[in-house]
């Protein structure tokens, strides 16, 4: 099991940009000191301070210079065409993978939320078929010598992408999913797939997994080469000594970020029939204030203590998950390394190296000498 962190740099009332962005980077130390295996963050637009990483491939060449292990992750950059260029992208995550001494990894998407989209003028309708062919663009990019493209929408004619990455075949390439049509699509590429129920339950992010392996069955990987390893992420996290400090500090963004979600899923779910299963989200309308319930009914809030966190841990291993990846933030930068600290000691070596946890104290035999 590989355990994720991610992050959007969320920055509270009275701080600053400034202030978040190294608090970040601290945060990504520590989480590299606990034992996670990747960070990163998502390409957002027009949203802060909930959301406030517009250029995440600028800050990752900072955080790549201020760590030595952890890997980076892109957790997305988004391909419609307005917001990156495919060539572009390409580019950069082989700087990425150049700088970081072969710690890059690209994750990709088409944008959840309507201020975007309009803001770069992208049509929800398109962003989809964009997102495919951009796939497309990016794969020959990264394997080919010397690549060409004509698609739908892009005429490419022969070129060598410079510089080349240093991760042979390729830095690994994964797709965010909340809708099982996604969840399809990345099986049929070929790429990871790193995927949330967005609230709407158990059920249905088993059957998203389902559409994965679906396609994954009749894989025609973009690349040539196949990844399947399957991430669960939670929108969420917050760890704890005792579950009624976990729930009351972890509540507040638990609350927060459902809130957020479904006012920005309501809308964009008018704007296309891609988006429509987003409409789902006020189905928790009623229980938008109850932590309790959500711990239970959602994958995406994982809210308690060292031993729930375990718990979540095995059950996404039950589904076929490789991979965990928990949003840690949201109650501040103490105690968001409070929750990394927690993670690193007691969770991720239950998983790394059981044998080396100390189960039971014992005793000294024979009288009191």
């Amino acid at each position: 099991m590989k355990f994720g962190m991610t992050q959007e740099a969320l920055t509270s009332v009275g701080s600053n940009h400034y202030r978040r962005y190294h608090e970040v980077v601290r945060e990504v130390q520590a989480a590299e000191a606990a034992g996670f295996d990747f960070w990163g963050t998502s390409e957002q637009h027009f949203v802060s301070p909930h959301a406030t990483v517009t250029a995440p491939e600028v800050l990752y060449g900072y955080v790549a210079a201020h760590t030595n292990r952890i890997r980076i992750r892109h957790m997305v950059v988004l391909l419609p065409f307005a917001f990156n260029h495919p060539i572009r992208v390409a580019e950069r995550i082989a700087t990425l993978d150049i700088v970081s001494r072969g710690r890059a990894e690209l994750g990709i998407g088409r944008s959840n939320q309507l201020l975007q989209l309009e803001g770069f003028g992208v049509d929800p309708k398109e962003s989809r078929a964009e997102l495919i062919e951009a796939l497309d663009v990016i794969g020959k990019a990264l394997t080919q010598k010397r690549f060409s493209h004509e698609g739908p929408k892009l005429s490419i004619p022969p070129r060598e992408l410079s510089p080349r990455a240093v991760q042979v075949p390729h830095p690994p390439l994964s797709g965010a999913g909340t809708s099982h049509e996604m969840a399809r699509l990345c099986g049929e590429k070929g790429i990871g797939l790193m995927f949330a129920d967005t609230f709407l339950g158990w059920d249905y992010l088993k059957d998203g997994i389902d559409e994965y392996r679906k396609g994954l069955s009749q894989v025609q990987p973009v690349t040539g080469h196949v990844n399947d390893t399957l991430a669960i992420c939670a929108f969420s996290a917050h760890c704890s000594e005792s579950i009624e400090e976990a729930k009351r500090v972890g509540g507040v963004d638990a609350f927060r970020f459902l809130r957020g979600v479904s006012h920005i899923y309501s809308i964009l779910s008018e704007q296309s029939d891609d988006y429509a299963y987003m409409s789902q989200v006020k189905e928790l309308k009623d229980h938008g204030q109850d932590i309790d319930f959500l711990r239970e009914k959602t994958s995406s809030i994982v809210v308690g203590t060292p031993d729930d966190f375990i718990e979540r841990v095995r059950k996404c291993q039950e589904l076929g998950a490789e991979e965990v990846i928990w949003r840690i933030e949201g109650a501040g930068h103490e105690e968001t390394m409070k929750t990394i600290d927690l993670i690193g000691r007691y969770v991720i070596p239950e998983f790394k190296n059981p044998d080396s946890i100390i189960r039971e104290m014992g005793h000294l035999r024979g009288p009191i000498p």
